[in-house]
């Protein structure tokens, strides 16, 4: 330990050990006030970043003139009896985890990892135990799912359980929970979730979605995220002391969806078909019963799909059929309610009836809802008596339904 300083009456110099230090002033004519002052002004501090916590007894052992006075002396007084108790409290200074958010998450692939570049730097601590690691969405969408992935980095997840192996085996270094459309948080138990575990574990952290529609039709492109680490405030607790780190990790990642068919259900072509024939040749008989002739009334179906639905004949028209905007009761007809069709009042697509094929194409509008009641109101009647049958087939703006 050594310093030296310079002033109007003279010069300072200390040096010595970490236990034992001297003091020496270099002037001439000093007057014992002027000592005294000097004396004074002695001070103590630690430049280490995490310092031993506790107290620390300073005591001038002893003082030494410069010996000018001729015959018997004594220069050197060893018996002074000045002592003082300082009190060292160490500050916890704030971890630094450092990453770069990116990358693009496609519905249906496996999740995304979406830290690279991990690190993690704290000056004063050498594990987290009793810290956290925080990853939030700025907002949760229908599916979404943080998590952490096992088997890679070192990084190994059993149930809640996070272990970090460095070479030398596995050591567990905390616990984990959330992440299912909430903030995913993990909390570390052991000294073994040291620096390098936990920018491993930063790495292994990914976003995923269950949602077959993840972008919402395109509404939400992307996610952004925050990761933020706590070194548990283990190394002080003095004035200043901050556990958090004061920039977390932050970004945005990309969200792709993938288009689905649509699907549409409760028909059964085979049981559509023998019902429609049948039922006509039932009810024929029994009002000829009645003398009166059989009915000519429309079959339904039922379903929903987006895009564009098409319905036609499925051997292609035959005698009798006629092509109206407006149904009819007549036998082997494709109909639908007016050019335009309409829920609730709104515009949801325009109507084609050509060549023994209805088409119905959809708008912006057109919901899933609105598509269900367009089916059930598809009507089929037909002038002539053949048997016929119509066939079904929805698709949405890019693709034929499955």
């Amino acid at each position: 330990m050594m310093a030296t300083g310079t002033g109007t009456d003279g010069s300072i110099t200390v040096s010595g050990t970490a236990t034992t230090v001297t003091v020496t002033y270099t002037t001439v004519g000093i007057a014992d006030t002027t000592a005294g002052t000097l004396i004074d002004t002695l001070a103590y501090r630690n430049t280490l970043d995490d310092p031993t916590a506790g107290a620390r007894t300073i005591t001038i052992a002893s003082a030494k003139d410069d010996g000018g006075t001729s015959g018997t002396s004594q220069d050197t007084t060893s018996d002074i009896g000045i002592a003082a108790t300082v009190t060292v409290v160490p500050v916890n200074d704030p971890v630094d985890a450092e990453a770069t958010v990116e990358g693009t998450f496609t519905e249906g692939a496996a999740p995304l990892t979406f830290l690279t570049g991990t690190s993690v730097a704290d000056l004063d601590a050498d594990h987290f135990a009793g810290g956290s690691l925080t990853v939030a969405l700025d907002a949760y969408r229908t599916g979404d799912v943080l998590s952490v992935a096992s088997g890679a980095g070192g990084i190994t997840v059993a149930d809640s359980t996070i272990s970090y192996d460095d070479g030398a085996g596995p050591d567990v270094i905390g616990t984990v929970t959330g992440g299912d459309g909430a903030d995913l948080v993990m909390t570390f138990t052991t000294n073994d979730a040291t620096g390098a575990a936990v920018a491993a574990l930063l790495g292994q952290l990914t976003y995923a979605s269950t949602s077959e529609n993840p972008t919402f039709a395109g509404a939400y492109p992307d996610r952004t995220v925050t990761v933020t680490l706590d070194d548990g405030g283990n190394t002080g607790t003095g004035t200043g002391s901050a556990s958090t780190d004061a920039t977390p990790i932050a970004g945005t990642f990309a969200v792709v969806g993938v288009n689905d068919a649509p699907t549409l259900t409760g028909l059964d072509e085979t049981a559509a078909n023998s019902y429609v024939r049948g039922r006509y040749a039932r009810r024929h008989r029994r009002e000829r019963r009645r003398g009166r002739p059989g009915p000519r009334g429309p079959a339904r179906g039922d379903g929903h799909a987006r895009g564009e639905l098409e319905r036609r004949h499925a051997r292609g028209p035959a005698a009798g059929d006629r092509q109206r905007r407006r149904p009819v009761r007549r036998r082997r007809q494709l109909g639908v309610r007016g050019r335009q069709r309409r829920a609730r009042g709104d515009t949801i697509g325009t109507v084609s009836n050509a060549g023994g094929t209805l088409a119905i194409t959809f708008d912006g509008s057109a919901t899933s809802a609105a598509v269900d009641a367009t089916l059930r109101a598809i009507t089929y009647a037909n002038g002539a008596t053949h048997a016929g049958s119509a066939r079904v087939r929805p698709r949405d703006a890019r693709r034929d339904v499955r």
